[in-house]
């Protein structure tokens, strides 16, 4: 009878053995799982804020919410969502300024405060600033194939000229190496007229 109980006693005390030993062995793994799962969490939110950005409607319906999304995006450094942010890069949403009339007995509304019509009302620009270098690409691209004079190369040129500016760089610089390796001439030619730009931009601030 003692000899069955010891041996009982036996199989357990191994037993319990073996299962810390296979926590042991699988703690590396333990240890990793909140890192993951804070992984999981950031790129759920991340694709959340997507489909908002994307929805065109919510753009025209609840164009707050969709500024709200693409700041949320900035703050994330969401390299991921720089190609729909690109595709944003116009859009604005619609204040009292864009809504009053323009004109009145006494006078015409040409701007607003807070940059009415300038880059601060664009909250992809600000976005992608905040996403910095992985933003730069894309960037280089949307000046490449919009004409100067377009809202689209404004932006994009401002954005590149912040994200270096940040950097502690020169942006002409940066944007006359790009207009040397530009795929055709009339890329060549809107690389090189931002270049001009941002130089004037970055000597007068």
């Amino acid at each position: 009878m003692e000899t069955v109980q010891f041996l009982l006693s036996r199989k357990k005390a191994l037993t319990f053995t073996a299962k810390l030993l296979v926590i042991f062995m699988l703690s590396p793994l333990t240890t990793q799982r909140p890192a993951t799962a804070q992984e999981v969490t950031r790129d759920e939110q991340i694709n959340r804020l997507l489909v908002i950005v994307r929805d065109a409607d919510l753009q025209k319906k609840d164009p707050d919410g969709v500024t709200e999304a693409i700041q949320r995006l900035g703050r994330l450094r969401a390299a991921t969502a720089v190609g729909d942010l690109i595709r944003v890069l116009v859009f604005r949403p619609e204040t009292r300024w864009d809504t009053m009339a323009h004109r009145t007995d006494k006078f015409q509304v040409v701007n607003g405060p807070m940059g009415h019509s300038g880059p601060g009302r664009y909250p992809a620009i600000y976005a992608l600033v905040e996403i910095g270098r992985p933003a730069l690409p894309a960037l280089v691209e949307v000046i490449e194939t919009n004409e100067s004079q377009s809202v689209e190369f404004t932006n994009a040129r401002y954005a590149v000229r912040e994200i270096l500016r940040a950097a502690k760089q020169d942006p002409r610089q940066f944007l006359d190496e790009a207009a040397r390796k530009a795929p055709s001439p009339d890329a060549r030619q809107r690389l090189v007229k931002a270049a001009e730009t941002a130089d004037d931009d970055w000597k007068s601030d």
